[in-house]
């Protein structure tokens, strides 16, 4: 008898000790993995919050950007008059400076009235062009006009130190290309203005040529040598209007003109500033004042 309640108190003894070792060290039922778990779900719920946080930032930031360009007035305003150009081949009459190139200092001066002693508007430099105006003129005189939709004379250039050409612009059938050249063509006379990227306050020559291919749905850079490496060279007797000039001059920094055809190119330069003929988007020969030599790059297909 003894010998069972020893048994039965060994028993209970043993029990009791289990009891107290659980309540000290309750066995893990698979604490861990419910632990590792629970932080993959914090983890994930938490790196969602922030892919989201930052898609809608993103999202936002598109929204703003987007929203800027759309609401911005002049882009509204100069992209709508790009869309409804008539692209109908343009016919100019231009009078061009035949006086030396700046390198030997000769300019044809554009006189206020018909005569060399009054008083001087502008200079002519070599290769640069202004429209012809239809006045009639006194011998050995040529009237020249303002890019005005009524077009209005501004002075004269003595015929000796000009000659008078004919251009045909926007004939190529390629609606992206006529576009981009009478779309130019529509801003002749406006302001330089150095690093201007206003095709109303003032522009510089890449900015320039940046605004109308942006006008027309092609990004392309907007510094001279950024738009010259952009492009794929082409032969002169290959151009097509459309096409880019660049001039490897100001120290590589370099310049760039639009090609329209017939010889000839949109420029935006010259005197910081000033208007047309002083400065600003004008007419020029392909080689013109002293900027003889230049390469041509294609940037359209």
């Amino acid at each position: 008898m003894k010998i069972y309640i020893t048994a039965l108190c060994s028993v209970l003894v043993c029990a009791a000790l289990l009891c107290l070792l659980y309540i000290l060290d309750p066995a893990p039922k698979e604490p861990e993995e419910v632990s590792e778990t629970t932080t993959m779900q914090k983890d994930n719920a938490t790196t969602k919050t922030q892919v989201s946080e930052t898609e809608q930032a993103e999202t936002e930031s598109g929204q703003v950007t987007k929203k800027e360009e759309i609401l911005d007035p002049e882009f509204i305003q100069e992209q709508e008059r790009m869309r409804n150009l008539d692209l109908v081949p343009l016919t100019l009459h231009v009078v061009v400076g035949t006086i030396g190139n700046a390198k030997e200092g000769g300019y044809a001066q554009i006189y206020d009235s018909e005569d060399e002693s009054s008083g001087k508007l502008s200079r002519l430099a070599f290769n640069n062009a202004v429209l012809s105006s239809d006045e009639k003129c006194l011998p050995g005189w040529r009237a020249v006009e303002e890019s005005t939709e009524e077009p209005v004379t501004i002075g004269y250039v003595m015929e000796n130190d000009s000659r008078e050409e004919e251009i045909t612009i926007a004939d190529t059938g390629d609606p992206i290309r006529d576009r981009i050249v009478l779309g130019a063509y529509q801003y002749l006379g406006l302001k330089f203005v150095m690093n201007g990227d206003s095709l109303t306050e003032g522009t510089d020559c890449s900015h320039f040529i940046h605004n109308i291919y942006k006008l027309n749905g092609i990004d392309i850079p907007d510094k001279p040598k950024a738009i010259f490496e952009a492009g794929t060279p082409v032969k002169e007797k290959n151009a097509r209007p459309g096409d880019i000039v660049y001039y490897d001059v100001n120290d590589g920094y370099g310049h760039v003109a639009l090609y329209i055809g017939n010889g000839f190119a949109i420029n935006a330069t010259g005197h910081n500033g000033k208007n047309y003929p002083q400065g600003g988007v004008h007419l020029t020969k392909l080689a013109y004042k002293d900027r003889e030599e230049y390469q041509i790059v294609s940037i359209i297909d």
